[in-house]
C-alpha cells in the first residue's frame, strides 16, 4: 500500500508541475514610425496592440525630431546692428490618447551688423545653419490602455498628427525683421510591454518530465520478472 501511495505521489507531482507551468517573463513589441514633410501637419497612424498576444503591462511612446534651422535678418532701413538673433522650431504630436509629446529646438543666439536696405532692395544677413535633435517620451496610464488595443481582428491603428512650427526672434530697430529657414523630420516609436499567453516554462516542464520519468522507471523495475 505504501509503495502504491508513493508511486501515486510521484505521478501527481509530475502532472502538477507539467500542467501548472505559467510564464513569468515579459515581451516588448516595438513599432517605429518615420515621417517628414514640407507641408505640416502630417497625418500618421499608430498600430494598436493585438490583445490575443497577451496582457499589456506598459505602453511607452517616444518622439525624436531632427531639424535644420537658420536665422534670416532682413533690413529695410538704415545700416544698423542687432542682438540675440535666433531661429526656433517645435515639433508636436497630437491625437495620441493620454500622451502629449513635443520637442523644442533653437539655434545659438548671435549679434551682428547689417547694411542699409530698402523695400525694393532689402539687405539680408544669415546666421549659420544648425542641425539639431530633440527627444521626448511618455508612458501611457493603464486607464488609457484600451484606446491602444484591438481584439486581434483586422489591423486597426490610432490616427494622430505631427506638426512642425518654425519661428525667429531678435532685437533691433524699426525696419529690421527676423525670419528663418527651417526643415524637419521625425521618428515616433511605440513600445508595447506585455505578458504573453500561457506557455509552459522550459525549466518547469523538465521538472515535470523528470518526475514522470522517475515514476515510470520505478514501475518498470517493479514489474521486471525475476530470473535465476
Amino acid at each position: 500500500m505504501k509503495r502504491n501511495t508513493l508511486k501515486s505521489a510521484w505521478v501527481s507531482a509530475g502532472v502538477a508541475l507539467f500542467l501548472s507551468a505559467t510564464p513569468t517573463f515579459a515581451v516588448i513589441e516595438t513599432i517605429p514610425i518615420a515621417f517628414g514633410s514640407s507641408a505640416y501637419p502630417e497625418m500618421l497612424s499608430l498600430p494598436e496592440f493585438n490583445t490575443s498576444l497577451g496582457n499589456l503591462t506598459d505602453i511607452s511612446i517616444s518622439l525624436m525630431t531632427t531639424a535644420t534651422l537658420q536665422s534670416d535678418i532682413i533690413n529695410l532701413g538704415p545700416a544698423t546692428t542687432f542682438t540675440g538673433a535666433i531661429a526656433t522650431g517645435t515639433m508636436t504630436l497630437s491625437g495620441l490618447t493620454g500622451a502629449s509629446l513635443s520637442t523644442s529646438l533653437a539655434t545659438v543666439p548671435f549679434d551682428g551688423a547689417v547694411g542699409a536696405g530698402t523695400i525694393a532692395s532689402p539687405v539680408v544677413v544669415q546666421g549659420a545653419a544648425a542641425t539639431l535633435t530633440g527627444f521626448a517620451s511618455a508612458h501611457i496610464a493603464s486607464a488609457d490602455f484600451a484606446a491602444y488595443e484591438y481584439p486581434g481582428v483586422g489591423s486597426p491603428a490610432m490616427p494622430f498628427d505631427a506638426n512642425f512650427l518654425a519661428g525667429a526672434a531678435g532685437t533691433g530697430p524699426s525696419g529690421l525683421f527676423f525670419g528663418d529657414l527651417a526643415s524637419a523630420d521625425g521618428f515616433v516609436e511605440v513600445s508595447y510591454t506585455y505578458t504573453p499567453a500561457s506557455v509552459p516554462e522550459s525549466a518547469t516542464v523538465w521538472a515535470g518530465l523528470c518526475a514522470l520519468g522517475c515514476c515510470g522507471l520505478t514501475m518498470l523495475v517493479r514489474l521486471r520478472p525475476f530470473r535465476l
